[in-house]
């Protein structure tokens, strides 16, 4: 309903501007995990015999997500044409013809969320994606999937214990379950974990190396982790402090910064955004939901891992859990292609911007002597 509400309104508003820019078609393109989207169905049942279809479930546990929620912004402003397209899990693990079922259109964005140790598509799967792509002229944004971190990226340390065991699917680890994650100290409390736990319970779980991430002593006991918010080409960085072992957006305080060398080129856009955001006419500036803050010894190391990051694996749009240590090391503690963040609309704005310019750069030409599909999205 409002879905229709929305187009309806799109109708009845005023007619579009010639001068303005064409239209962009997207496809979105998701292929959510079958234990996280069925963690949904309990909220979304509101009949006790009415059978929600598997596809509605997917869309529902995908909508707040960062890539899709900014996508269905950029839709509703009418920057692009959008249309989703899911991978049904019943073919895991994806392959060449499942790309070949991929609506076409003029960019691809992929948000393909899986398991941390599972791999979710064979290598077939992205040639298929990256030949139709070459041959019809469409531009890939995101076109990657992982099982857990590429090898050059692991935090080097040399013991393995302590450890952390904690559910595969990450967004099952939470804080009020004691039984989705345990912190093995020693070699006792890993035997007797293993003991505890049932052998084909524990091929739920994966064990890493945990390394405690606290920022400095004057801030304990409190934890901080670095939530790098990555769009193409941009980089937000969110501390998050927390008391908790496995910190999460709800037990977490989170101060987003931004490079202030970005402050030149935004300032205009966040100017224009409070100023619309004005209610009253003696009412000063709204404060922004952001800072400008750091130096370039601050932000050239991070910039520099996620361009490291990006060109090994295609990482585009997602988030990275980082921790900087006592010597000022970075240490990459997951990466993850979709993420969850909330932001008010001065920082949700600038990761529209940086989208967008994505989504307009110029793709690679079509093969000559081949046509285009007539369907668009």
């Amino acid at each position: 309903m409002l879905d229709r509400l929305r187009k309806l309104k799109r109708r009845l508003g005023p007619a579009r501007d010639a001068s303005a820019p064409r239209r962009i078609g997207v496809t979105f393109i998701y292929a959510p995990s079958e234990n996280f989207y069925e963690s949904f169905r309990t909220h979304t049942l509101r009949f006790p015999f009415t059978r929600i279809p598997p596809r509605y479930l997917r869309g529902r546990a995908f909508r707040h997500f960062l890539p899709n929620n900014l996508l269905r912004s950029l839709s509703e402003q009418g920057a692009i044409h959008l249309r989703n397209h899911a991978l049904e899990p019943s073919r895991r693990p994806y392959d060449a013809a499942d790309a070949e079922g991929i609506p076409t259109a003029e960019v691809w964005v992929f948000a393909l969320l899986s398991d941390s140790s599972t791999s979710i598509c064979r290598n077939t799967f992205f040639e298929a994606v990256r030949s139709r792509a070459e041959r019809e002229g469409i531009r890939l944004i995101n076109l990657t999937s992982h099982s857990g971190m590429p090898p050059d990226f692991e935090p080097k340390r040399k013991e393995t214990l302590p450890a952390l065991a904690k559910l595969k699917a990450n967004g099952l680890t939470t804080t009020g379950d004691s039984d989705s994650f345990a912190l093995l100290e020693n070699q006792a409390e890993l035997t007797a974990w293993t003991q505890r736990v049932d052998p084909l319970r524990q091929s739920d779980y994966e064990i890493q190396p945990f390394l405690e991430h606290r920022r400095d002593a004057e801030l304990a006991p409190f934890r901080c982790i670095e939530r790098w918010i990555c769009l193409p080409g941009d980089l937000t960085v969110g501390l998050r402090f927390s008391q908790e072992l496995i910190i999460k957006q709800l037990n977490s305080l989170t101060y987003y910064i931004r490079d202030p060398r970005r402050l030149e080129q935004e300032y205009r856009l966040l100017h224009k955004i409070t100023r619309e955001r004005r209610r009253l006419s003696k009412k000063g500036p709204e404060h922004l939901s952001f800072g400008y803050s750091g130096t370039s010894q601050f932000w050239d190391p991070r910039n520099a891992l996620y361009q490291r990051l990006s060109d090994a694996t295609g990482f585009e749009i997602g988030s990275m859990d980082v921790f900087e240590d006592a010597s000022g090391d970075l240490h990459l503690i997951d990466y993850n292609e979709w993420t969850f963040e909330s932001a008010r609309k001065d920082l949700f704005a600038l990761w529209e911007v940086a989208l967008l310019d994505a989504i307009r750069s110029t793709p690679a030409a079509p093969k000559q002597g081949r046509s285009r599909s007539p369907e668009s999205a």
